[in-house]
């Protein structure tokens, strides 16, 4: 089939609503909400055509964009590429130019509206953080806590607890996970996601949310509905464990060591690689191992979501 390359946004206002579109019935997958955009002509930028099909469907100058998502997906009757950027600023006021009804609703909201399945992923990268930080050696409440303000100082809004895995046993882990949860959550903040690096009955057991695997405990697990929370992601560090974590129904992922880091093997997969994969992944791509807050302009550009920080105690 030949591939269609489509450039579309997810528009921000200034209450950090999001636009969405519905399409008409006569259209291709019509009734359902979509991203604005279109059709990237030949010889067109992503950008340009971007700003081009907002202007003539919404009435609307975009004067600030930057990549989000791109996604390779196969209907039964044709084939896409959603090029997809997140539009930060704009000028004029959004209206339905072709008379399709228009929508701001808050990220959260947007799992109250049904979309197109190629728009699926584009709609857990418009809630997904770009900076997600993360927190080891848990069992220390000391170093916990202090770690916990120092994420909340620079911004974080998804903190993840990684558990220990190789010397706990299950009651003990259990125990430092509620340990954790307890003393790190005033400290962080009623707004923040708190991520937890376990086991999917474990975090089942725990009533959590959101679940980050690794790559053992996701080799280990048969299908998403295992767990029953709403964000499950899981670590990869090639191509083969990204293919599984896609077979598995994650919805995000990351891939690691892109760069040297403390403790960490020298054969770092670099950004080439993380570019490579990431144009292939179908699913938000963090970029972890040897990164901090200032890589994020950097992974965005290979593709990715955004980044992985580990927060130490001594930063």
């Amino acid at each position: 089939m030949k591939q269609i390359a489509v450039a579309a946004g997810v528009i921000y206002n200034s209450d950090g609503k999001i636009l969405i579109a519905k399409r008409a019935d006569n259209q291709h997958q019509g009734g359902l909400w979509e991203f604005p955009g279109g059709k990237i002509e030949a010889g067109e930028t992503t950008e340009a055509a971007l700003k081009r099909e907002l202007r003539e469907e919404l009435a609307i100058e975009v004067s600030a964009a930057e990549p989000l998502i791109r996604i390779h997906h196969h209907y039964p009757d044709k084939s896409v590429l959603l090029d997809v950027w997140r539009v930060t600023a704009f000028t004029g006021e959004a209206r339905g130019v072709e008379g399709q009804p228009l929508q701001w609703v808050s990220p959260q909201e947007l799992d109250n509206f049904d979309f197109p399945a190629a728009n699926v992923p584009i709609v857990d990268a418009a809630q997904l953080p770009q900076a997600i930080a993360v927190i080891d050696n848990i069992s220390d409440i000391e170093q916990l806590e202090r770690k916990a303000q120092l994420a909340a100082k620079q911004g974080f809004r998804w903190v993840m607890l990684r558990a220990p895995h190789a010397t706990s046993t299950s009651h003990s882990l259990e125990t430092d996970l509620r340990r954790a949860i307890k003393h790190a959550t005033p400290l962080l903040g009623p707004d923040t996601q708190l991520v937890l690096n376990t086991n999917v009955p474990l975090a089942n057991k725990l009533g959590v949310d959101a679940l980050f695997l690794t790559a053992a405990h996701l080799l280990n697990m048969h299908s998403r509905e295992e767990f029953s929370g709403r964000w499950l992601g899981a670590a990869c560090h090639d191509a083969g464990e990204l293919q599984l974590a896609l077979d598995k129904g994650v919805q995000f992922a990351s891939l690691s060591p892109v760069l040297p880091s403390r403790g960490a093997s020298k054969n770092t997969l670099g950004w080439e690689n993380f570019h490579t994969l990431a144009e292939t992944a179908k699913i938000p791509l963090y970029a972890r191992g040897g990164l901090s807050l200032h890589h994020i302009e950097r992974a965005l550009a290979e593709g990715g979501q955004g980044i992985m920080q580990t927060i130490r105690a001594d930063a």
